[in-house]
């Protein structure tokens, strides 16, 4: 449910003036493992930073441009890998580190730290 004065833009996300970089990849199974996911969201553009929680099935990745997430977001949310339907959508970057808090993740080689 969107919050009163919200929008839902073109892209999957709330907040239509949001100019994140940072998607939300949700309904991961423990079949999927971290490299291949990688490997899938390499495919649509430089990563800055990639976070997997298989205990939550979620990943966050944070790609290095915005134009990069959307054509991200356009090509894995409703993407059917193995027997799960993978969602991704936008969150903005003050949002990030509620994701985190909620571990545990694991850490790319990509990514210097944790927020």
């Amino acid at each position: 449910m969107l919050a009163v004065g919200s929008s839902w833009d073109s892209a999957g996300g709330s907040g239509s003036n949001s100019n994140s970089t940072w998607l939300v990849l949700r309904n991961l199974t423990p079949q999927i493992d971290g490299a291949t996911l990688k490997t899938l969201c390499l495919q649509h553009g430089p990563l800055h930073n990639f976070f997997v929680n298989q205990h939550n099935g979620q990943a966050l990745v944070q790609y290095s441009s915005r134009a990069e997430g959307l054509k991200a977001q356009k090509s894995l949310n409703s993407c059917v890998l193995g027997n799960t339907t993978i969602m991704a959508e936008f969150v903005e970057e003050n949002e990030v580190s509620n994701y985190i808090t909620v571990g545990p993740w694991v850490v790319s080689p990509i990514t210097a730290s944790l927020l």
